[in-house]
């Protein structure tokens, strides 16, 4: 999350797990409470300020790794860099942004769309969103919409490449996780490409 996206008593999460509750705004740092999800806790210790709980600090490498929502740890997730990842284009953001944020079906795994995959050949593919047409699924009876949830395509980008293609999810997700060796090896590769 970027600072301005916080919100004094507003709840957030992080990447290692547990929600907090922002407290204060600096210029560059937030402060939070973290926020028992256990039933048996009384409210009143997360009322202030001031706060029964001890408080901490989140500086700006920390805010990268919170979120409000999974979208929000989607969005975290594609724009997490890796030493040798490109940067994505302006256009490519935009179209990435859009096909996610506007993907608004409950009920598909998420943590799908949170892990960076190697391609045969190489290739480094972030995953942006199942490709689906809304509005049918919608209007699908339960028993199609379960045989759609099982066999869908999803939406993936190569990121040196920066073309975005369909493949079906069974087989992204025998792809491997990539690595900061396969950035790395694949930045060298096409750099190679471009040599000959």
């Amino acid at each position: 999350m970027d600072i301005n996206e916080f919100v004094v008593g507003s709840i957030f999460y992080t990447e290692g797990g547990g929600m907090w509750k922002c407290t204060d705004i600096g210029s560059r740092t937030i402060s939070a409470i973290k926020i028992d999800e256990d039933e048996g806790v009384d409210s009143a210790w997360y009322q202030g300020p001031p706060y029964s709980v001890k408080e901490f600090t989140f500086v700006e490498r920390d805010l990268m790794f919170c979120y409000v929502d999974d979208l929000g740890r989607l969005k975290n997730n594609l724009l997490k860099k890796f030493s040798d990842k490109p940067s994505f284009s302006i256009e490519a953001k935009e179209k990435i942004t859009e096909m996610y944020v506007n993907f608004k079906l409950p009920h598909f795994d998420f943590y799908i769309f949170c892990t960076v995959r190697v391609g045969p050949n190489g290739e480094i593919y972030q995953p942006v969103s199942p490709n689906i047409n809304q509005e049918e699924f919608k209007d699908m009876s339960a028993e199609q919409q379960a045989y759609v949830k099982h066999n869908y395509s999803i939406n993936i980008y190569e990121l040196f490449t920066e073309q975005f293609y369909v493949m079906p999810v069974k087989k992204f997700l025998t792809l491997k996780a990539a690595t900061e060796d396969d950035y790395r090896k694949r930045k060298e590769d096409m750099n190679m490409n471009r040599l000959i």
